[in-house]
């Protein structure tokens, strides 16, 4: 059933891409038809001898100048502008993939085993923590620790810091204006949709983290946002080719770092 809605969906575009044809081959031969006209018109007019039947026929030089111009100047600009249109929705794929590996980074660093500290000169060192390492440990097996309370209360910071770091306004808008059709029948397409339901998920749980949770709330919400990241991850690991073909648009200086990033953290390595 889904390779026969596939099948349908591409000749549905084929026909729609066929009509869009058809209406530029018709535009150019009617241009191309008043511009012989106008060529005939201006020999016919300065010719001897001319049948009055021709004369007639070509008599309406005039008009024919006017609508050339009329046809190369708003006909042209119109069809450009259509141009123009379509490659920048073509483009929006760019921003949506480089909000979508933004957000995606952004979740997993709440749950990194590992901490920034500063040392004596005030420079920032990561370094990994076994303690909170075990904290995660404790949230895959749910089995709560009082010995990982201050891990429990590191994560419970992250989670409230990311409040305001996860937000999709790319993808709002191009859901609202319908963009996102024009990559419905795109292989990547469902796995899109997948990983942006998820980050959908993920902006709802962290708005609705109730700051005063401690002891047994904290650490069940914690069991269930850790949860829904790592089955992002192994989402992420499973369509392992479309998201290296997606990250085949972060180009350019200012996103080459967030894909080295995110490739690196999900480990899309293209080997």
């Amino acid at each position: 059933m889904k390779n026969k809605t596939k099948k349908s969906k591409k000749s549905r575009n084929k026909k729609n891409g066929a009509r869009l044809s058809i209406w530029v081959w018709v535009f150019i031969a009617v241009t191309v038809l008043v511009f012989l006209y106008c060529i005939a018109s201006n020999i016919i007019n300065h010719l001897e001898g001319v049948s009055n039947t021709l004369q007639i026929v070509f008599g309406l030089s005039d008009f024919a100048n006017t609508a050339i111009g009329a046809l190369l100047g708003f006909g042209a600009s119109l069809l450009l502008d259509k141009y123009l249109i379509a490659v920048n929705k073509e483009k929006v794929i760019d921003n949506i993939v480089a909000e979508m590996t933004r957000m995606c980074l952004y979740i997993s660093e709440m749950f990194d085993p590992y901490i920034r500290l500063q040392d004596n000169n005030g420079n920032e060192i990561i370094k990994f923590s076994d303690t909170l390492q075990g904290a995660l440990d404790s949230l895959t097996n749910k089995a709560n620790s009082d010995q990982y309370k201050p891990e429990f209360k590191i994560l419970k910071n992250r989670v409230i810091n990311h409040r305001y770091k996860i937000f999709l306004p790319i993808w709002d808008s191009v859901l609202q204006n319908g963009d996102l059709l024009r990559f419905k029948d795109r292989e990547y397409f469902e796995c899109l949709i997948n990983i942006y339901t998820r980050l959908n998920k993920f902006r709802a749980q962290i708005d609705a983290f109730d700051a005063s949770f401690e002891n047994k709330e904290l650490f069940e919400y914690l069991v269930e946002l850790y949860s829904d990241v790592q089955s992002l991850y192994k989402y992420i690991k499973l369509q392992k080719a479309h998201l290296i073909f997606l990250c085949g648009y972060l180009k350019g200086e200012r996103v080459s770092q967030l894909k080295t990033d995110f490739m690196s953290r999900f480990e899309l390595d293209v080997r």
